[in-house]
This record gives C-alpha cells, structure tokens and sequence, in this order.
C-alpha cells in the first residue's frame, strides 16, 4: 500500500479557489523544479471531478517536461457524478 500526499495550493489566508487569481505570481524557477521534483516522485494522482475536469482541459494541450508527465501519470477520481471520464 502506498500513501497519499497532498499537494494543494493554498494561499496564507486559507483561499484554495481562484488559483488563476493570485497564484501565478508566486511562480518561478526554484518553485516549478520543486513542483517537477514531486511530481516524478507520483505513482498517480488522486483528485476530485471539480479537479479532475480542469485538469483534463487544460493539460493535454500544454507542453513540456511538467506537462509530459501530468498527463502521462495515471488518475484517480474520487467521484459519484463523473460521466465520462478522458
């Protein structure tokens, strides 16, 4: 059995929602090989619908080695309405 690890992005206030919002501007160099780092250390990733559909918009359309792997990574939702999951 593997364990789970949670990576979420939180503001210092609490606010997990509207990354698109204010998270960005925190991101650089240092932080994405941090990010890339734990991302390769990932057997699979274990995610909401919510998540999980913004995820399988975004990514497969983007490039590079951070995207590569996202959407190599096999996916876990955790989800009683998902349709039709890609």
């Amino acid at each position: 059995m593997g364990k789970i690890v949670n990576s979420t992005f939180v503001s210092l206030d609490g606010v997990i929602n509207h990354m698109d919002r204010w998270h960005f501007d925190f991101i650089d160099a240092e932080s994405d090989a941090i990010a890339l780092r734990h991302l390769q250390d990932r057997q699979a990733m274990l995610m909401g619908r919510h998540t999980y559909e913004i995820y399988a918009q975004a990514w497969p359309g983007r490039d590079g080695e951070y995207a590569d792997r996202i959407n190599a990574t096999a996916k876990y939702v955790a989800s009683r309405t998902l349709q039709d999951p890609v």
